[in-house]
């Protein structure tokens, strides 16, 4: 049975993804047209009656079929991520299994074997002084390379917010793709709370990733989530459809 390529199924997975974005902005084109109620407009005029302008049936099989296509996108962006992050663990184990061993110099090990040992000396010529026991303070080796001191491995600061969604437009690029009021933005692409003009860094990739997922980790409700955004245009402003201030 042949094993399924993670790279290829993530490529193909976006593939698939692409249709369902393309079926979404004809959708969202037909919604969003003058004269009409939008995704989530209201269908009664004021004084609580059909609108006799509207195609009401067609506009709810439209809104429906939307909210189809939001969450297969969902599943679908989900499914990418999983397939990218198998690629790349596939990848690393690869590069680590064609790095070249390290081998030490010739002559090198019995340099350190005599380093390292110490010779006996006559029990004649043995000074009278008592010999460190077990428990006392081990004595500092000759060759310090050979005994190098264990460092703890260093722990990555955690995440810290420094942006908040403050406005998500119904049916836009970040709101099909996850985005919600109220999420803090722990991470955007390669922008984090220590990146200089944080603002600035996510404007910056936003235009640099255009029509590309973007790993993005936001804070929400107290729980870290995990997203892939795409800036895309779309029949709105901007390439996301959100709006963000800084915390």
């Amino acid at each position: 049975m042949t094993q399924s390529n993670p790279r290829e199924e993530a490529l193909r997975l976006m593939d698939k993804r692409k249709l369902v974005e393309a079926e979404m902005d004809a959708l969202m084109g037909r919604l969003t047209a003058p004269g009409m109620p939008g995704p989530a407009g209201s269908l009664l005029d004021k004084e609580g009656f059909p609108r006799a302008d509207l195609d009401i049936p067609k506009i709810r099989a439209d809104r429906h079929r939307l909210a189809v296509l939001k969450y297969d996108h969902t599943s679908l962006t989900k499914q990418v991520e999983e397939k990218m992050y198998a690629a790349f663990a596939i990848g690393a184990r690869a590069e680590s299994r064609t790095l070249p061993q390290k081998r030490p110099a010739e002559g090198a090990e019995d340099r350190q074997a005599r380093t390292s040992t110490p010779s006996a000396s006559p029990a004649s010529e043995s000074p009278s002084i008592p010999v460190q026991s077990s428990t006392d303070t081990p004595m500092t080796d000759a060759n310090p390379s050979a005994n190098p001191p264990v460092n703890p491995p260093a722990s990555s600061p955690p995440l810290r917010p420094f942006a908040i969604v403050d406005e998500v437009t119904p049916g836009s690029p970040g709101d099909v793709d996850g985005l919600k009021l109220g999420d803090q933005l722990l991470r955007f692409g390669g922008v984090q709370a220590e990146t200089p003009n944080v603002l600035q860094g996510v404007a910056a990739a936003l235009q640099g990733g255009a029509g590309q997922a973007i790993p993005v980790e936001v804070l929400r409700r107290g729980e870290k989530v995990a997203l892939a955004v795409t800036p895309r245009s779309w029949s709105g402003r901007g390439l996301l459809g959100c709006h963000i201030r800084p915390l």
